[in-house]
């Protein structure tokens, strides 16, 4: 068995200003995709559209 360890990233402030008016007007997947993008987690693969279903 492998042990899975993650960070948790916590935005306050400024920084979660920022954040947040970059997300505005993006859709949970989009949006889901740039906080992946920012905190170093679009490792896995599965981040990608499939194109099925859509």
């Amino acid at each position: 068995m492998t042990a899975v360890t993650s960070t948790v990233s916590t935005l306050t402030g400024q920084e979660a200003q920022k954040f947040l008016a970059r997300i505005a007007g993006l859709g949970d997947h989009d949006a889901q995709l740039l906080m992946a993008r920012l905190t170093g987690n679009f490792k896995r693969g599965n981040e990608r559209r499939s194109g099925r279903g859509r």
